[in-house]
């Protein structure tokens, strides 16, 4: 029976992931003492104890980390640590106007804060004689991370209610008044939404792509009922007959 030792030397070795920075040393190894992958595979392996395969070592050279060659060391291992912006000004004057926009419950999208940073720039007179950015989707990503800036879901109507003016607020508190003469249990809110029970996904898994047929869009309505201590009611089924159209066959 084969030992531990030599089943685990024939298993597959797991591949290691290579920092920015262990890349930073394998360019500039090949820059400073030319040679072959199978070198630089043997010299990364005394380094570091890991060894690296031809193909890895062959993207690690390619175009896509020519960014490497023009930076230090140093500012390789801190990359990740400091992420400055470039446009101060301008970044701080489109968060303020996204605020005013949020204050407004206005629809706000990453297409319209790249709009807006274009106007900003030429706008700004520190901005004057530079050449004007892309404002990329890489540089919207970046710019909202440190704002904390994301992607919301705007549920319900309630923001077409006027719970401030005081004919509403006497309103709800004669509804709260009479809710607790009945209590938790007995207080229910009711909401309906649309079904379209035939509707299929327009997502699948396949080799290729492939185009879609018209959809089914079969409706029926459905109300859905919770009480105020969080118990909820058998979904109820809403029509024009007793047996709606929809479900005949």
């Amino acid at each position: 029976m084969a030992s531990n030792a030599s089943l685990s030397s024939n298993l597959p070795q797991k591949r290691k992931a290579v920092s920015d920075k262990e890349r930073f040393q394998i360019r500039k190894r090949s820059r400073e003492h030319p040679g072959s992958q199978v070198d630089l595979i043997k010299w990364f392996y005394a380094q570091s104890g890991h060894k690296l395969d031809q193909s890895q070592i062959s993207r690690i050279l390619s175009s896509k980390y020519d960014y490497l060659d023009d930076t230090t060391q140093k500012q390789v291992q801190n990359r990740h640590r400091v992420s400055k912006s470039d446009w101060p000004d301008l970044e701080a004057a489109l968060y303020e106007w996204q605020q005013r926009l949020q204050k407004k419950d206005a629809v706000i999208t990453g297409e319209i804060l790249q709009q807006q940073a274009t106007k900003l720039w030429q706008a700004l007179p520190q901005y004057q004689n530079q050449e004007q950015p892309k404002f990329s989707n890489g540089w919207l990503e970046g710019f909202k991370k440190p704002f904390k800036i994301r992607e919301y879901v705007k549920h319900g109507e309630g923001g077409s209610a006027d719970i401030n003016s005081p004919e509403n607020i006497h309103q709800m508190e004669k509804v709260r008044k009479l809710a607790a003469e009945y209590g938790e249990e007995n207080t229910l809110n009711m909401d309906e939404t649309g079904l379209f029970w035939k509707l299929s996904p327009d997502r699948t898994l396949a080799t290729q792509s492939g185009s879609g047929g018209k959809k089914n869009k079969d409706r029926v309505t459905l109300a859905f009922t919770c009480s105020a201590a969080g118990e909820r009611l058998q979904p109820w089924l809403i029509g024009k007959s007793k047996n709606p159209r929809c479900f005949k066959k």
